[in-house]
């Protein structure tokens, strides 16, 4: 064998591999997009699981845009300011809504995995007040 033969060789090891590879990274891409979208599933049923049937849990996390208060939130969503107090509280332990501080005052704001799930269409489909 000569030199050119071996160089051949490498060559076509190298192709296949980089076909493998390719296969690989494929696959990889394929299963990574069917596990966004099984998570993107599940986390749209919690989302709504933890609403339930309270429609005041539905409008404060709608109208928790990371620049309201409770009270401009309660303004907007036209419920008693207790209401979003608590609707806050217990979405903010389900993890979906978090609170900053601004200046002197608290901000709601959807956790960013909520964000772009669609859930915002679905309630204004669903409630009558949006």
């Amino acid at each position: 064998m000569t030199d050119d033969d071996d160089l051949s060789d490498v060559k076509e090891q190298l192709n296949n591999i980089q076909d493998d590879v390719n296969d690989i990274q494929g696959d990889v891409r394929v299963m990574s997009t069917l596990n966004k979208e099984f998570n993107r599933e599940e986390l749209i049923d919690r989302i709504h699981a933890s609403f339930g049937t309270s429609e005041n849990k539905k409008l404060t996390w709608y109208y928790a845009n990371g620049e309201r208060t409770i009270q401009e939130i309660a303004d907007e969503a036209d419920i008693a300011r207790g209401s979003v107090d608590w609707a806050v509280r217990e979405l903010n332990k389900s993890g979906w809504l978090v609170e900053h501080k601004d200046d002197n005052n608290t901000i709601y704001a959807k956790a960013e995995v909520c964000i772009n799930l669609g859930i915002k269409g679905d309630l204004e489909d669903e409630l009558e007040d949006l």
